[in-house]
């Protein structure tokens, strides 16, 4: 009984795979060829750098309240910060949280080179007790990398101070 059993098992599995291979996987490839193009498409001017700005910038405070309040991290969190910025970017020392609001493009972008951007944005800093206003100068470097096969265009910012 087994031995019949055996069998049927073996039978259904070869039938079941008695299809034409090559075009089975012809068609998952272009599948995956497809979705690998279009997932990592960017139009770059439809790209948010106000949004990207925001975030970076509350990263970067919120690195400063953590090294003001954990002195022992203070080599790892300066490497960090200066990833960001070489400019020292002031705020309110002894405060508990700090909030980025309203980010916003002041002017148009400079542009350096083919793949140098400057903006001059403007930002709100609220603190507990206050709220200020404040201007710098965000560098943003794009260039496209080799991802998987497939040509992904990457941004990074950084922080200047603003100078008149």
């Amino acid at each position: 009984m087994r031995f019949a059993l055996y069998i049927l098992i073996l039978l259904s599995i070869t039938s079941c795979n008695s299809g034409d291979k090559n075009e089975s996987f012809k068609n998952l490839d272009v599948l995956e060829e497809e979705s690998t193009t279009s997932a990592f498409e960017v139009i770059p001017e439809a790209f948010n750098y106000e949004a990207l700005a925001a975030h970076k910038l509350q990263e970067y405070f919120d690195l400063l309240l953590l090294e003001q309040r954990h002195p022992e991290f203070k080599s790892d969190i300066r490497r960090q910060l200066l990833a960001l910025s070489s400019d020292s970017i002031g705020f309110a020392a002894n405060t508990d949280k700090i909030t980025i609001k309203n980010v916003q493009q002041i002017g148009a972008s400079e542009t350096v080179s083919d793949s140098i951007q400057l903006l001059t944005l403007s930002f709100d800093i609220e603190t507990a007790s206050t709220s200020t206003r404040d201007t710098l100068i965000a560098k943003i470097i794009s260039k496209n990398v080799m991802l998987e096969d497939a040509e992904v265009p990457t941004t990074k910012l950084y922080f200047l101070n603003y100078k008149n």
